[in-house]
């Protein structure tokens, strides 16, 4: 979309062509809890279809599998503070 818009701002004023390989970009996830529902989810993935649409996952209900399956919530909370530590390694990364 900023694209879009850097390119009208660009014909408008007359002036000289963007290079849009400088632009960064950046990535955004949201997770929505929807009712269980084909129609609803078909929906959603057809308002948030474009471009820039990355991914696109159904995830599993694993809530039954977590309170009943000690190597599940093993795994999870293994899984968790991976993910912790993965994303402090980004961020101490990114600040420098």
């Amino acid at each position: 979309m900023a694209k879009e818009e850097l390119q009208r701002m660009d014909k408008s004023n007359h002036s000289t062509s963007t290079d849009f390989k400088d632009i960064k970009t950046r990535t955004i996830i949201a997770r929505f809890e929807i009712e269980d529902n084909d129609i609803i989810e078909l929906g959603l993935y057809n308002s948030l279809q474009c471009e820039s649409l990355k991914d696109f996952t159904k995830l599993p209900d694993t809530d039954d599998l977590y309170n009943n399956d000690p190597v599940f919530r093993k795994l999870a909370k293994e899984r968790k503070a991976l993910k912790r530590q993965y994303n402090d390694y980004i961020n101490k990364t990114k600040l420098k």
